[in-house]
């Protein structure tokens, strides 16, 4: 989850922003950009948007989704 610490608010209107990533989070979205970190943020943005206009609007939403669409695949 994310955190706001001082400095400046969040707005819906930043444009670019820095932020730290754990060897776990870099690795996730390598992962989801087949290397390039870049890549798979935007690929993750994408995928959230598509879950988004599915219907899912919160984060238990999304883990609810997945989870049926993982039960789905395990029963092939």
């Amino acid at each position: 989850m994310t955190t706001n610490k001082a400095g400046r608010p969040a707005s819906i209107r930043t444009r670019k922003f820095c932020r730290y990533l754990t060897p776990a989070d870099a690795q996730i979205l390598a992962a989801a950009g087949a290397g390039d970190i870049s890549a798979g943020f935007r690929n993750l943005l994408a995928l959230y948007q598509e879950v988004y206009d599915l219907g899912a609007k919160s984060p238990d939403d999304v883990v609810i989704a997945f989870s049926n669409y993982r039960k789905n695949i395990d029963s092939f």
